[in-house]
């Protein structure tokens, strides 16, 4: 069956680009393409007002959850600037208490 599901109002915030939408709700917003569950191509973003997080999920192996001061990633592979996070390793390491380079690789 069909729904009517307003996506805009007069009354609604307008954005700064008139090709954006803005979407509210009280509680928050979810937006999730068609398939569901742990179907490896679910994409969904999920802002919780009450929990005050924002999830972002693409298929059964990649989550970012998001909230106050912590980024919480939950993947099999994360990178930052390119570099694989859980094999990386960083220029001028020597033993003892002294500072690293930076991320060598």
């Amino acid at each position: 069956a069909s729904v009517f599901v307003p996506i805009g109002n007069a009354t609604w915030a307008k954005p700064d680009d008139p090709n954006l939408r803005i979407v509210q709700g009280p509680n928050g917003f979810y937006f999730r393409n068609l398939p569901s569950g742990s179907d490896p191509d679910t994409i969904s973003i999920v802002g919780d007002k009450t929990a005050k997080t924002l999830t972002l999920k693409v298929g059964s192996n990649a989550t970012i959850i998001m909230k106050d001061g912590e980024i919480d990633i939950t993947s099999t592979t994360v990178k930052i600037n390119g570099v694989v996070w859980d094999t990386h390793y960083h220029s001028g390491v020597q033993t003892g208490s002294g500072d690293t380079g930076g991320v060598a690789g």
